[in-house]
């Protein structure tokens, strides 16, 4: 069979490897392998030190191993093997090794006794070996009697890497006769590629201490380098597996707290403890993803219509030009938003400007009130181009009907008083809230129907992706003009929402906020939100998809932090990074009620673990995470999905897919492929400690492309949303994810309309009725007969 050419060089690198024997901090040997193809000019004898009192016999091949001769400056042999994995055993066997013999001369003894060994392994092909070990004649020559073996070298990894290990400390003393040393390579395949040994020698006088890791019941435990005796300040790492039905539980005695695998410098003799606890039992809470605060909103999240009006827009007062010239960004406005001069010069030559703005979706017939204060010319629109000139000064009402709802809010000032007197607090009150508190904004529709979840996901509420929201003074606050604003809604609403139904908050930081920014959200969380409610803290939304602006801020971000020369990897780790310090902030503002109250999420890419893993490594490198601040939950998407281009409908495809297709035979196949991939991400979750969350899920079928406008294909994926097979798609969805130990699942979303950008909703619209959202109707059951001490799903009376 063709031989795996093992090719080992050794000659001096940058870093002198020594072992010393019965001298302090002194070189036995150091062995030189400059000059022209060692590997055929065997035994290779030639050293930079050898102790005087040592006889060294060079290096040679074993029986199993063949000379490379093409190489210089280097020790190359090659060993055989199959097209399978060879083990140590084999090389034994087959005396696939490369090594010497030391003997005592002048009639000294030897003393080898904690001598440290070190040694560099450079790969030079993908299928080398991959594993080298360490045996000697005083111990044996057999699998068992091993003394060192290498971690594993990625068949990728071509660098130099660096080993070392001690001699035991007895059994190695008194030695009157020769010493062979052997180092032998396996896990190889295939034959023909090489392997250099870089530097070999033997030194003696090392300061070293003990490292001594074991594991608890349900796991085990490695460290790199696998030894008990270590160099002074070297860096070693130790990694915790869990057992079947485990998870990791932290580290313990000379190392606390988490991150797998962990990183110390061995500064001290260490006994470090790895444990772990039995996998919590299958249960799991649902929540909900809320959609944003915009005019458009088939939702009723407050009685008060304006709190989700546009945000200002502009037009030129003389009634040229379009319905919105763009000036909004410069409209003059007191601290609550409301224009203080109409009309205004934008500059630039352009006309002088009105301003305007709007309210879509009024789906509750009867008779609204717009209450308003100020001077100034102010006109209203219902619907129809009609427009009313209003009444002003102090305080004024106007009252319109709806009768044919849903329809649309317009308001239009054309000029105001400067203040005090200008047009301001508008307010828009849905019929029968005449006379509602306004300390409780929300409308009972909104808030029952959000009642049987067990948490809330505020994301769109906070308008998270894309958020250009940077620093607290420009936060939403409450008597702001609109909740709608870009900067999302006002974090006192958060609050308020959660308290009425007695349910988590889940945050999301923007992604360009200042620390001050989030220290300010930590202390108002902390005091405002109910004490026995949990925070989830998360930093942004999909920092790894590509649609948000979000995803190229992390890495700009990572980059200008030197987190990595790649853009994609600098900005999982700045994720990782980003994400221990908002952490921190808010475990100083919570102090000790932070382990009862906070819930730290690291998100990620649900189907592509590769993202996992990078974020992970962000969180595990000291240099990224110097505070070694790790999240509680791991969280994903892992939608059931069915992204349809333009392959899948004519002219490529025969037909369009059917609403039976979709349901019948992808629907399930794509809830089928759910599994695998909760899986994976549950493998890292149990590695690290964390519970596995879904921060959003459900169905994900849309076009996407061209296809996004494909009117008949756009009717049949909302047809699929609406038809009553959904309910137990959904039911059997949710099974699987509480099969695979998913802890807390989020909905997305509430309230959204059907249309060619997605179903997402569970309800179409706020007053849908129940017996038609297959959607909603099958979550709520899924709740009810998956109880969980949590969420307490009430009467169906609300519906």
């Amino acid at each position: 069979m063709p031989a795996a050419s093992l090719l080992f060089r050794a000659t001096r690198s940058l870093f002198l490897f020594f072992l010393f024997l019965s001298q302090s901090d002194a070189a036995i040997l150091d062995s030189d392998f400059n000059g022209s193809a060692p590997g055929a000019n065997t035994p290779w004898s030639a050293t930079e030190e050898l102790n005087p009192n040592l006889s060294f016999s060079g290096w040679d091949l074993g029986a199993g191993s063949f000379a490379d001769g093409t190489i210089d400056n280097a020790l190359g042999f090659s060993v055989d093997s199959t097209d399978q994995l060879s083990t140590l055993d084999e090389a034994v066997a087959q005396n696939e090794y490369i090594g010497f013999t030391l003997s005592p001369t002048n009639g000294s003894m030897l003393d080898l006794n904690s001598v440290q060994v070190r040694f560099t392994i450079e790969r030079r092909s993908y299928h080398a070996p991959r594993l080298y070990a360490v045996l000697t004649s005083v111990g044996g020559f057999a699998s068992q009697d091993l003394l060192f073996q290498t971690a594993y070298i990625d068949n990728g990894d071509q660098s130099a890497r660096d080993f070392n290990f001690f001699l035991p400390s007895t059994g190695y003393d008194g030695l009157a006769t020769p010493v062979e040393v052997r180092i032998y390579a396996f896990d190889a395949r295939y034959g023909g590629h090489s392997t250099s040994l870089v530097d070999f020698s033997l030194v003696d006088g090392v300061q070293s201490y003990t490292l001594n890791v074991s594991a608890g019941s349900g796991g085990t435990v490695t460290s790199n380098p696998n030894a008990t005796v270590i160099e002074a300040s070297s860096t070693i790492s130790i990694s915790a597996q869990p057992d079947s039905g485990y998870r990791f539980a932290g580290w313990s005695g000379d190392l606390t707290g988490f991150g797998n695998p962990r990183s110390f410098i061995m500064d001290n003799d260490k006994n470090i403890v790895a444990t772990f606890e039995p996998l919590p039992p299958l249960e799991m809470v649902v929540g909900n993803n809320i959609g944003s605060i915009v005019d458009y909103t088939p939702a009723w999240p407050f009685w008060d219509l304006f709190k989700r009006a546009r945000p200002w827009l502009t037009q030129n007062s003389d009634g040229s030009g379009g319905f919105d010239s763009g000036f909004g960004y410069s409209i003059p406005v007191d601290s609550q938003g409301w224009p203080t001069q109409v009309p205004f010069d934008p500059g630039n030559g352009q006309p002088d400007q009105a301003v305007h703005s709007l309210i879509l979706e009024v789906r509750i017939p009867g008779t609204y009130k717009f209450i308003y204060e100020g001077s100034g010319t102010l006109q209203f629109n219902w619907n129809d181009g009609n427009w009313q000139s209003l009444p002003t000064g102090g305080t004024q009402e106007f009252e319109f009907s709806v009768t044919n709802a849903p329809g649309d809010c317009w308001f239009l000032i054309h000029s105001t008083a400067p203040p005090p007197n200008h047009l301001r607090n508008f307010r828009v009150i849905t019929p029968g809230f005449e006379n509602a508190d306004p300390a409780d904004p929300f409308h009972p529709l909104y808030v029952d129907r959000l009642r049987p979840f067990g948490g809330i996901r505020y994301m769109d509420w906070g308008r998270t992706n894309n958020s250009n929201l940077t620093s607290w003074s420009n936060r939403t606050l409450p008597d702001s003009y609109t909740q709608s604003r870009g900067e999302g809604v006002c974090l006192e609403y958060i609050a308020l929402l959660s308290n009425t139904l007695m349910q988590d908050a889940w945050i999301c930081i923007p992604h360009p906020a200042d620390d001050n920014y989030v220290r300010e959200t930590a202390k108002f969380l902390r005091d405002n939100l109910d004490p026995s409610l949990k925070i989830f803290v998360e930093y942004s939304n999909e920092t790894w998809n590509g649609i948000f602006g979000q995803t190229g801020y992390v890495q700009t971000q990572g980059l200008a932090n030197n987190l990595s020369t790649d853009s994609w990897t600098a900005g999982q780790y700045f994720v990782g990074q980003r994400s221990a310090q908002i952490w921190k902030i808010f475990e100083e503002e919570f102090g000790t009620s932070a382990p009862d109250r906070l819930v730290k999420v690291l998100a990620t890419q649900s189907s592509v673990v590769a993202v996992t893993n990078l974020r992970l490594a962000g969180l595990n490198d000291p240099a990224i995470n110097p505070d070694l601040v790790f999240p509680d939950t791991l969280a994903i998407a892992p939608y059931f999905a069915g992204n349809m281009t333009s392959n899948d409908i004519p002219p490529i495809a025969p037909a369009y897919p059917t609403i039976d297709e979709i349901l019948d035979t992808h629907m399930p196949m794509a809830i089928s492929a759910v599994r695998p991939e909760v899986q994976a991400q549950k493998v890292i979750a149990d590695t690290q400690g964390w519970d596995l969350i879904c921060y959003e899920g459900g169905q994900h079928y849309v076009g996407i492309g061209a296809a996004v406008n494909d009117a008949t294909l756009t009717a049949v994926l909302n047809g699929a949303n609406r038809d009553p097979r959904m309910y137990d798609r959904y039911r059997t969805y949710l099974d699987i994810l509480k099969e695979e130990g998913v802890s807390a699942y989020y909905n997305f979303s509430n309230v959204y309309p059907p249309g060619r950008y997605g179903s997402w909703g569970i309800l179409e619209y706020q007053d849908q009725p129940i017996e038609e959202a297959h959607k909603y109707r099958a979550i709520i059951d899924w709740i009810q007969a998956n109880p969980t001490g949590v969420t307490e799903v009430p009467g169906w009376e609300f519906y």
